[in-house]
């Protein structure tokens, strides 16, 4: 197996398991009884790493930025004013 190989296999890997923790992640007991900072981190880090500034415009329209922006907006309504 050449380095290249060792790559792709690494980021495959690296794929299979970004998908299990987002399946967690939509998992809606769990983001029922997650707290707010909790909530926030992961948003932080989705937006950061999936929406990030180059290509936000581009997926606003997927089914998990448009649940990543939906929980950012009720999240942001619930904060006291």
């Amino acid at each position: 197996m050449d380095r290249r190989d060792i790559n792709d296999s690494n980021r495959l890997r690296a794929s299979e398991i970004i998908e299990k923790c987002l399946e967690i992640l939509n998992d809606e007991e769990k983001l029922q009884s997650a707290s707010v900072s909790q909530l926030t981190g992961a948003i932080s880090s989705l937006s950061d790493n999936f929406l990030g500034e180059s290509d936000s415009v581009a997926r606003t329209d997927d089914s998990l930025s448009k649940s990543i922006f939906e929980l950012e907006k009720d999240l942001r309504s619930d904060k006291p004013q």
